[in-house]
Formats: structure tokens, C-alpha cells, sequence
């Protein structure tokens, strides 16, 4: 009897961990949207929720790469017309590493 109790109070203890990582892991965001657009958005069985979630995944890894694209561009251009090839400096190092 004694196991079964320490099982459930782990188990117990588990969930309840759980719902509080949950609880401070998660946000929420509030916006306004037209009085139309919601009597569309009602026509459709969509999760709108996760819906938004993932266009916001993916616009933060689109952002993402749009900065590291900017970053590398000005690298390219401090070192453009120094007879420096980036990509031989790539290989040199990949053989030192």
C-alpha cells in the first residue's frame, strides 16, 4: 500500500508540476479585429489560436534570417575589394577545426 501512495503522490506531484511550468510559459496577447472579419473567421472550423500561433513562428524565423541575410551582406561589403575570398577563409578554418 505504502508503494501505491508514493506512486500517486509522485504522479500527483508530476501534474502538478506540469501545470505550473505551463502556467508560466504561456502569454497572452490581446488585438482588436473588425466586427466582419470575426463573423468570417466563425464560418470556418479553424483553430485560429494555433493558427496565429504558427504564422508567428514563422514570421520570427523569416525575421531571423532576413537579419543574418543584412548581417552577412555588410560583412561582405567591409571586406569587398580587400582580395580577402570569405569562402577560402571558410575552408582554412574548417581544416584548423
Amino acid at each position: 500500500m505504502q508503494i501505491v501512495s508514493s506512486i500517486t503522490h509522485s504522479f500527483k506531484y508530476a501534474v502538478l508540476h506540469i501545470c505550473i511550468t505551463v502556467m508560466y510559459m504561456s502569454e497572452v496577447m490581446t488585438f482588436r479585429i473588425p466586427k466582419e472579419l470575426q463573423a468570417e473567421m466563425a464560418a470556418f472550423d479553424i483553430n485560429w489560436s494555433e493558427y496565429l500561433r504558427e504564422a508567428i513562428r514563422q514570421k520570427i524565423g523569416m525575421t531571423r534570417r532576413e537579419k543574418a541575410f543584412k548581417e552577412m551582406d555588410e560583412i561582405r561589403e567591409k571586406y569587398k575589394g580587400t582580395g580577402l575570398s570569405m569562402s577560402e577563409e571558410v575552408k582554412k578554418w574548417r581544416k584548423l577545426h
